[in-house]
């Protein structure tokens, strides 16, 4: 939302977050889109310029009027959300993972210069059932399982793209 309020802030966007979702919903869905993380866009002089630019360089047809500019951002923030969940979801499964590696015994065999013993918990640790224990996190948490969670953005997803 912070690029909508750029472009409100500049002289030329006389328009209310309500009249740009409006003309927003109005224009062709995914016709040029912005990489949510793209440093160029945390505090450019001119927000249209730098979203034009950007397209332009990307060989998209580039958004010139309020409602183009809004949909490329209002789509730019629905597919960041995303990206984000996924990178969450999967920020938390890694952290989970480790707390399981048996760290102390791996550590004890690594001081004892014991290699084999080592190099076999490893191993071991490779079949551990932690697919199990996910699924058991994430119903513990209210969380869809499994290939669910998808099932699960892309209803937001489409959520998002009704409301526009």
């Amino acid at each position: 939302m912070l690029l909508i309020l750029e472009l409100q802030a500049e002289g030329g966007c006389a328009h209310s977050f309500a009249e740009l979702a409006q003309l927003a919903s109005a224009e062709a869905p995914f016709v040029s889109l912005v990489l949510c993380n793209q440093s160029s866009f945390l505090n450019p002089d001119s927000m249209t310029l730098e979203i034009q630019r950007f397209c332009e360089e990307m060989g998209q047809p580039s958004p010139r009027t309020p409602g183009s500019l809004a949909r490329c951002i209002f789509e730019q923030t629905a597919l960041c959300a995303d990206v984000y969940r996924s990178i969450i979801r999967n920020t938390i499964k890694a952290l989970l993972r480790a707390m399981l590696e048996p760290i102390e015994a791996l550590r004890q065999a690594e001081d004892e210069r014991d290699f084999t013993t080592r190099r076999a918990l490893v191993e071991e640790f490779k079949s551990y059932p932690f697919g199990a224990i996910w699924d058991y996190y994430c119903a513990q948490n209210s969380v869809p399982v499994r290939e669910e969670w998808l099932d699960e953005v892309k209803n937001d997803e489409q959520q998002v793209l009704l409301k526009r």
